[in-house]
């Protein structure tokens, strides 16, 4: 994951990349990524930070006080990891850091590209790379990822829970905004033209923080005449993104839906496992005696090294864009996922 930041000072030439391996495969994929990036002979600086399981546990810090103001004063993007570990059942380490650095950094934009890199990937029939090819632009600071609530009467008969689901005019604006915008400056992988932004929510249900998305959308849709207008529920998106994902182009909603939907995203470019997924315990054992469940490929991070080594392209008070047009790296992933993926299901000798 590339988390860029929020008002940035001016920087050198050179650009300033942090590295935040974080947990467990975090610390595999990572340093491949580096070697991606090293290997390309771009001009960037790499700092690495050892935020994670293993600090928290050694010295009980998550991030230091002056942490997120340091990221966001010095670096230019940061190269994330993965966070989560047994031995902190309670996750609060990955939790601080990964949500307080959307938070507390104002990273309100998740892009999340959605593209096949070969027809053998897709567990659908008759759907080739160039079906596949749209983004879902996720609200990444609000929602229901604020952790506002509480238990009440915990342990009794009569307990119940409250979770609040946060949505200021602010927050759904800008990234409402941040859709139309990205629809109208980038192109898809062949060349063609983005046409259709469509809103994804759960309005019949969850009706004032619906009304003020779709409120919104129709004001911001006004200021782009040249892009046209769509809208799911999200269930029927996710029966759609199934049945056929051809019609998509931006997808733009909060920050549970676009967390859910673009796991399903990821089945659709066969980055899903299909085997039984094993339990932390059990990714734990197998880690320590150096025998995993199966061997993570580090294409994906790769993939965001792509988007490192390309395009920064700075905005005052806004999150920075990475965009992939890296040929060299593309073609080298898409090469070994396919290679990668004829092996696991070729029969065992």
């Amino acid at each position: 994951m590339v988390q860029a930041c929020a008002n940035v000072a001016s920087v050198s030439a050179k650009r300033q990349i942090a590295v935040i391996p974080g947990d467990g495969i975090g610390k595999e994929v990572i340093p491949q990524a580096v070697r991606a990036i090293e290997a390309t002979g771009a001009d960037l600086a790499i700092t690495r930070f050892d935020w994670g399981a293993d600090r928290y546990l050694a010295e009980r810090v998550t991030v230091p006080p002056d942490g997120f103001a340091t990221l966001a004063r010095d670096f230019d993007a940061i190269l994330v990891g993965a966070f989560g570990d047994p031995r902190v059942p309670s996750n609060i380490h990955a939790k601080e850091i990964l949500l307080g650095m959307r938070s507390k950094m104002d990273l309100y934009v998740n892009v999340r590209p959605v593209r096949l890199m070969d027809a053998s990937l897709c567990p659908l029939k008759g759907i080739e790379p160039k079906d596949i090819d749209f983004v879902v632009i996720r609200e990444n600071t609000e929602g229901v990822y604020g952790d506002l609530g509480g238990v009440f009467k915990q342990g009794t008969p009569d307990e119940f829970a409250i979770q609040e689901d946060i949505n200021t005019r602010k927050g759904v604006e800008r990234i409402i905004r941040y859709a139309f915008e990205y629809c109208a400056s980038n192109k898809k992988l062949d060349g063609s033209v983005r046409r259709r932004v469509l809103i994804c929510d759960k309005s019949n249900a969850m009706t004032h923080a619906g009304g003020l998305w779709q409120r919104v959308f129709k004001e911001v849709a006004a200021g782009y005449p040249q892009i046209e207008t769509q809208h799911m529920y999200v269930d029927a998106l996710a029966m759609e993104m199934v049945r056929d994902p051809r019609e998509f182009d931006v997808i733009v909603t909060n920050n549970m839906f676009g967390d859910i939907i673009t796991d399903l995203a990821a089945g659709l470019q066969g980055g899903r496992r299909k085997k039984r997924r094993p339990t932390s315990a059990e990714r734990w054992e197998r880690a320590k005696q150096g025998n995993g469940w199966r061997r993570r490929s580090p294409v994906a991070k790769n993939r965001v090294v792509t988007a490192l080594i390309t395009i920064f392209r700075e905005r005052e008070h806004e999150v920075v864009e990475v965009r992939c047009s890296c040929p060299a790296i593309d073609i080298a992933v898409r090469r070994s996922v396919v290679a990668k993926r004829a092996a696991i299901s070729s029969p065992q000798q």
